[in-house]
């Protein structure tokens, strides 16, 4: 599984089963009320895999931008001397 979430992330290709998400709607409040845009929730259920390629995703720019301010910073110390 690793593996292939690599793969994936380094050609920027993702399969169908990964882009794609589950639409199902929840009714609030009391059971017995009909399905109507007021009281129904959408929800989207997206694959497991795909969860996990977005927060690796995410985790990789959280490093890069502290990476980036910290140079900055570090050449901002260095221009003041």
């Amino acid at each position: 599984m690793t593996d292939e979430i690599v793969t994936m992330m380094n050609n920027i290709r993702f399969p169908d089963y990964v882009r794609e998400g589950r639409l199902v709607t929840l009714t609030k409040g009391s059971s017995n009320k009909e399905e109507t845009l007021d009281n129904v929730i959408p929800i989207i259920v997206l694959s497991h895999l795909r969860k996990i390629i977005e927060k690796a995703i995410k985790n990789k720019i959280k490093f890069k931008r502290s990476r980036i301010r910290s140079e900055e910073h570090t050449s901002e110390l260095q221009s003041q001397f």
